[in-house]
């Protein structure tokens, strides 16, 4: 999935011009937070502000394949970011 079918950034590192430029070309993107497995020195949960952004066709192209096929999505990404993805679908 990663790199593939979405492209999530982390948001303080995406240049806003990025992302402007991104949404004007067509893209739909949303913010959404991720619960890391890594903890912060106190010992919570680390929470990651990400920025996801669908490929063109991504919903067309998922929604084709699932006519004939059962699928299954693979990702390294924090499993937070997985299960909000798919929920969009």
């Amino acid at each position: 999935m990663d790199e593939t079918l979405v492209c999530a950034y982390e948001s303080s590192s995406l240049p806003a011009t990025l992302r402007t430029q991104a949404v004007e070309a067509g893209l739909h993107c949303f913010d959404m937070e991720c619960t890391s497995p890594v903890k912060d020195a106190e010992g919570r949960q680390r929470v990651n502000r990400v920025t996801v952004f669908e490929r063109p066709g991504l919903h067309e192209f998922l929604q084709r394949t699932s006519e004939f096929a059962d699928l299954v999505l693979f990702t390294a990404a924090l499993e937070g970011l997985i299960f909000s993805t798919i929920c969009i679908f």
